[in-house]
């Protein structure tokens, strides 16, 4: 665990980089992701894809960002709750077969991105009203 708490935060940062970039390219090739979890690939889907895509990235943004200014606010607890549903939601849809087995590594990365951001959270001092 001590090596974990002293690379945790560069961690938590590669973590938001990568959640922007995932969001991005959604956003720019919803269809390829669609197709990679061999889900249906229609104009409507990929349009939501996009929307998805484009919150994802946003709350990468944050979470990478509140990580730079070692900022113990709100907003890391809510990029974990992001975290969180979007654990449920890849798993959710993976036993509904909307998607392939493979979003169940997506769900996986997502919820121990989730544990991490959370334990970086509580690593930095309280501010008034977080």
């Amino acid at each position: 665990m001590n090596v974990l708490k002293q690379h945790l935060r560069a961690i938590c940062l590669a973590i938001g980089i990568l959640t922007v970039l995932s969001g991005l390219s959604i956003m720019v090739l919803p269809g390829v992701a669609l197709d990679l979890l061999n889900a249906e690939s229609t104009k409507s889907t990929r349009m939501l894809f996009q929307i998805t895509g484009m919150f994802t990235a946003l709350f990468g943004g944050v979470q990478w960002h509140a990580t730079r200014n070692n900022d113990a606010g709100v907003a890391l607890r809510w990029c974990t709750v992001q975290k969180i549903g979007a654990t449920v939601a890849m798993a959710v849809a993976t036993a509904r077969d909307v998607f392939c087995p493979l979003a169940l590594l997506v769900a996986a990365f997502d919820g121990v991105s989730a544990w991490l951001i959370w334990t970086y959270h509580r690593t930095l001092p309280r501010q008034d009203g977080s």
